[in-house]
């Protein structure tokens, strides 16, 4: 994928290798909070991260998520937002490479084989957010979890390229996240469907998913 290919050129950049630091991460870390000035953007190369911002009353919402392959900050700090905007949280083990925001500008910005990689992998993103933004167009939990298992890769939602067997995210309460639902009613409802034969659930993995009573939920 792009994405991984741009961190891993950026990565090989001789000025950001001379200057990155990769830190591992336990659960439930906080990492930074709204309003911290940007000093580093980060490469998650593993786990699974959420920005958490809150309404007046202080409910917390999920933003955005990051996983593996994601950068972290850097088109905040491009667009000319010099601090937070929301809290990251880690919702699994994680470890992210971080690099100076300046040395990551100036490499990225005056090379052209990363600035090329660079807009590649901003084409991924914006794909990646309309089908999330679709996906929350759903009302319902089980709408919502038949659209992303149909829509990966596919988002005219062919019934052929629907796969017959699909990972989760690192966790129930990662792919809570991922669809803006609690984990206690995500875990509800996967099972609910598994006595209807949606699929068979098995760990963290959906197998004998029957395409059509997907399709037929959306």
């Amino acid at each position: 994928m792009c994405e991984t290919e741009f961190i891993q050129a950026c990565l090989n950049h001789p000025d950001i290798h001379r200057n990155v630091v990769t830190k591992r991460y336990k659960k439930k870390r906080l990492l930074e909070t709204a309003g911290t000035p940007i000093s580093h953007i980060g490469f998650v190369l593993d786990g699974f991260l959420k920005a958490i911002t809150y309404t007046k009353d202080g409910k917390e919402l999920c933003s955005s998520v990051f996983t593996k392959g994601s950068i972290l900050l850097e088109y905040l700090y491009l667009s000319g937002n010099a601090d937070y905007t929301f809290d990251l949280v880690t919702l699994s083990k994680a470890r992210i490479s971080w690099i100076p925001v300046d040395v990551f500008a100036e490499a990225v910005l005056n090379d052209n084989q990363l600035l090329r990689l660079y807009i590649k992998h901003l084409a991924v993103r914006g794909v990646d957010n309309q089908r999330m933004i679709t996906c929350l167009g759903y009302k319902t939990i089980r709408e919502r979890i038949c659209y992303w298992i149909s829509s990966e890769g596919n988002l005219e939602l062919d019934l052929c390229k629907i796969p017959t067997h699909v990972r989760l995210p690192v966790s129930q309460e990662a792919f809570a996240a991922l669809i803006n639902v609690t984990r206690a009613s995500l875990n509800q409802e996967l099972h609910r469907m598994e006595d209807e034969s949606f699929f068979k659930l098995n760990k963290k993995i959906l197998t004998h998913i029957n395409k059509e009573k997907i399709l037929a939920n959306l």
